[in-house]
């Protein structure tokens, strides 16, 4: 009884430890340093300009679920959902944050390729649980070096609103309204996990030479 006990305790934890929603639940909240070093960082590949020669999302299904590349996540009381992110144009939002925050300069000798690979949107909005959440996984190659990172940033208030529910007689829905404010915690995790990206790719070339 007492191995059964154990065994179930083990599948629990691997199941919190393996499920990226549980994982950003539980994760602790971004420090704001941290942020503030995101929001002044100068993007470069060995102490030189770099040049993003090509950009691209992963397809992305029209009916997301928990475990689709792209998707948001959204629980209020007792209730969850999962849906399309928030995001009018992922193309354009990403382009956008690219050209004003990483400042892709032509004509570097350095040339970049970043793909997304996933985006996972967590928010959360319930008594003392409010929160935005976000896990990004991106692909980035320079100068035929290539490396896969993920980042995980956390905000408090989830910047959502929800609006009159419809109940059927298995579950209810609701109208979520999402603050575009709130996507800052999309466009931090993935300056991060380009951050991030840009030191392993260092450190490769490096190596290399």
């Amino acid at each position: 009884m007492r191995f059964l006990n154990y065994m179930k305790f083990f599948v629990l934890v691997a199941g919190i430890a393996g499920c990226t929603t549980n994982q950003l639940h539980f994760n602790e909240f971004t420090k704001n340093d941290r942020i503030s070093v995101l929001k002044d960082e100068k993007f470069k590949l060995l102490d030189k300009p770099i040049d993003i020669q090509k950009f691209a999302l992963r397809p992305r299904s029209d009916s997301p679920r928990e475990f689709s590349d792209f998707v948001w996540h959204h629980g209020w009381e007792y209730k969850e959902t999962f849906g399309r992110l928030p995001v009018e144009n992922l193309d354009e939002f990403f382009s956008e944050i690219i050209s004003r925050r990483i400042k892709s300069e032509g004509g570097s000798k350095t040339k970049i390729t970043v793909k997304i690979q996933g985006v996972f949107l967590k928010t959360w909005a319930y008594e003392k649980i409010n929160y935005r959440a976000c896990r990004i996984t991106i692909y980035v190659k320079a100068n035929e070096q290539e490396v896969i990172q993920s980042s995980d940033i956390k905000l408090n208030d989830a910047k959502v609103f929800v609006g009159k529910e419809n109940y059927s007689f298995f579950k209810s829905t609701a109208n979520l309204y999402f603050d575009p404010r709130g996507l800052d915690v999309i466009e931090y995790a993935f300056l991060d996990a380009f951050k991030k990206a840009l030191i392993t790719l260092s450190s490769k070339l490096k190596n290399k030479s």
